[in-house]
């Protein structure tokens, strides 16, 4: 789990919605936008599996676990400022772990948030 301050409150989900950039890979989808380093707070992410792709919710929650703990893994390399929703299906729960941690970190590398 994410700490409370690397998570993206609902609350600020409408105006990323709104004002962010998108980047599209292979399966994942990346809403971001950079609220400002020189506020100092970290990078903060939501994690989004739509119910219509993936019908059961252990399979749904599978999915957010594993992209939670790879951004966990990578928190040391990501940039602060960021807030960032990552849309992901079915297809990151069948990856190995690596192969899933090497199309995450790659998506946030070509978004310049690592």
């Amino acid at each position: 789990m994410l700490s409370r301050r690397e998570r993206l409150p609902k609350t600020e989900i409408p105006a990323l919605l709104r004002a962010g950039r998108s980047l599209s890979h292979d399966g994942l989808s990346l809403r971001y936008r950079l609220v400002g380093p020189a506020s100092g707070g970290p990078s903060r992410f939501a994690f989004v599996v739509s119910g219509k792709k993936v019908k059961r919710a252990v399979d749904r929650n599978l999915i957010k676990r594993r992209a939670r703990a790879i951004i966990r893994k990578h928190l040391t390399e990501i940039k602060p400022g960021f807030e960032a929703m990552i849309f992901l299906d079915d297809s990151f729960r069948t990856l190995a772990f690596t192969a899933a941690e090497e199309k995450l970190v790659s998506l946030l590398g070509r978004a310049k948030i690592i």
